[in-house]
């Protein structure tokens, strides 16, 4: 029957389902019982148990009660059961010898119209050897190894003569399973016995198994590619939150570097400020010293004229004297304030345009970096895009091929049980 089956689905069977589908699995998919042979005989045992089960019927009964009940019955409560058996044996035996003796037996296992093949030069020089003594008397084990030690002594004469029948024998045997093949014999046959929907849907099942894991191969695929496109996404983003945090982290040292130049030119120039004006103050104080000494010797010479009964015109002389003392003093008050004033204002113009300086270059910093950070967010932008757009082009080419996987298996599947 192994055979005869395996010839079957190599003549009938699709290349790819023989190479995907291993054949040990397909005869067993394929394996079928003679609808026409006659059943077994129920046993005594399974008798006994469905009756008991039917007088226990809503009741759960486990198989070890059934068997301890059936151990506890006398051979008097067996016997109904046991010739009920019998009888059905019995009435089996004689369909059995019918089915035989018909040949249904022999057309199930093999077809009768179906050319035998030839048997190997070995092969059938043993078949006849065996048939003469001392082989007949023989087992089989034995005699075959006492026929190969003298098939291996055999003449090369003997041997070209059983290859030559064996050859023809192999070419009359291909032109009638060429003719048997072509007259439709074969597929009569396996209808006829069942396997041919047996086969079909053994196909049929192959198929399917076949197209489901395709697209379980494919749907990993299109998972595969969306998981590294989403971790490429999550890289994109990584890298872009870091050159924005490294840009603000820039902007932010550049601020505080000229912030604190600012603020040491700031404090050098009130330092030198304030030196220029102790200076000032100092020279000033200097010279109205010198001025009060010229001008109280000077009261002090008048006053000592005036006591001395000098003079009108020498008295004269020194309130002149005084007077242009006090005159120079005044003046030289008032120049040493306009340049203090001078001083001050030409530090604070500096002090101002420096100010102004150092924001100019700080905005412009600022404009450049936020110029970087929105044209770092378009970037990213765009890449997202991107990467959003290819993940939603596979999903929709899975979205297009699972229909169509789907319903190739759900026809092979409806094919496979119409057949």
């Amino acid at each position: 029957v192994v055979c005869c089956l395996s010839t079957m689905l190599r003549a009938l069977a699709p290349r790819w389902c023989l190479r995907h589908v291993p054949q040990a699995r397909f005869l067993a998919a394929t394996r079928l019982a003679d609808p026409q042979k006659p059943k077994r005989a129920l046993s005594a045992y399974m008798r006994f148990a469905q009756h008991y089960r039917e007088q226990h019927k809503g009741e759960k009964v486990s198989v070890q009660t059934v068997a301890s009940k059936w151990k506890s019955l006398s051979k008097q409560e067996t016997e109904p059961f046991l010739q009920e058996y019998l009888k059905e044996k019995e009435a089996r035996d004689k369909a059995m010898e019918a089915y035989h003796s018909s040949g249904q037996a022999d057309y199930f296992k093999r077809d009768p119209a179906r050319p035998k093949k030839p048997l190997t030069p070995y092969l059938s020089w043993a078949q006849e050897k065996r048939k003469q003594p001392p082989y007949d008397s023989m087992k089989l084990t034995d005699s075959m190894k006492a026929l190969k030690s003298e098939w291996d002594k055999l003449g090369e004469a003997e041997k070209d003569k059983l290859q030559k029948t064996y050859k023809a024998e192999q070419e009359t045997y291909q032109a009638e399973l060429a003719t048997y093949n072509a007259s439709g014999k074969h597929e009569e046959w396996l209808k006829a016995t069942g396997r041919q929907a047996k086969l079909d849907a053994a196909l049929e099942k192959a198929r399917a198994r076949k197209a489901r894991e395709a697209m379980a191969k494919q749907t990993v695929k299109a998972r595969q590619a969306v998981a590294r496109e989403r971790a490429a996404a999550r890289e994109v983003r990584r890298k872009y939150a870091e050159k924005e945090r490294s840009l603000r982290q820039t902007l932010r040292h550049y601020v505080s570097d000229q912030q604190q130049k600012l603020n040491t030119k700031l404090t050098e120039a009130k330092a030198k400020k304030r030196g220029l004006v102790d200076e000032e103050k100092s020279r000033k104080k200097t010279k109205e010293d010198a001025l009060k000494q010229r001008v109280t010797a000077a009261r002090e010479a008048l006053n000592k004229a005036r006591k001395d009964k000098k003079p009108a015109s020498h008295v004269d002389k020194l309130q002149e004297a005084l007077r242009e003392a006090r005159e120079k003093r005044a003046a030289e008050a008032q120049a040493a304030s306009e340049k203090i004033k001078h001083a001050q204002a030409d530090l604070k113009a500096k002090l101002k345009e420096l100010t102004e300086k150092t924001k100019e270059r700080v905005r412009e910093h600022r404009l450049k970096a936020q110029e970087s950070l929105k044209d770092l967010e378009e970037k990213r932008k765009a890449d997202m895009e991107a990467s959003a757009k290819k993940i939603d082009e596979i999903k929709a080419e899975m979205k297009q091929k699972s229909p169509r996987l789907l319903c190739e298996i759900v026809s092979v599947v409806a094919h496979g049980l119409a057949g």
